[in-house]
C-alpha cells in the first residue's frame, strides 16, 4: 500500500519528477487486501472504466495478483 499524502511524497527536481502515487510504501498481506478491497464501492453512475477496474481489483485480490482475462481481452 503506498500512502499518496503530498506531504510524504518525495520532492521532485529538475532531474526527477515524482509521481502522485510516489510516497511510503507498507507491505500488506493478501488477507489484509481482501478486507480492504471488500469495503471499496462507487457510485451507481460512475463510468464503466471505473467499475470495471474495481471488478479487475477484485478479482486479483481473490485470485492472490493474478487477474484473469477472457477470451478476446487484449492487454
Amino acid at each position: 500500500m503506498i500512502n499518496c499524502n503530498i506531504k510524504l511524497r518525495p520532492r521532485a527536481s529538475a532531474g526527477m519528477i515524482y509521481s502522485e502515487l510516489s510516497g511510503p510504501q507498507t507491505p500488506i498481506t493478501w488477507e489484509e487486501a481482501g478486507v480492504l478491497i471488500g469495503m471499496a464501492s462507487l457510485p451507481g453512475n460512475s463510468p464503466s472504466w471505473r467499475l470495471q477496474w474495481l471488478a479487475m481489483m477484485k478479482e486479483a485480490v481473490a485470485n492472490k495478483g493474478s487477474a484473469k482475462r477472457t477470451s478476446g481481452e487484449q492487454r
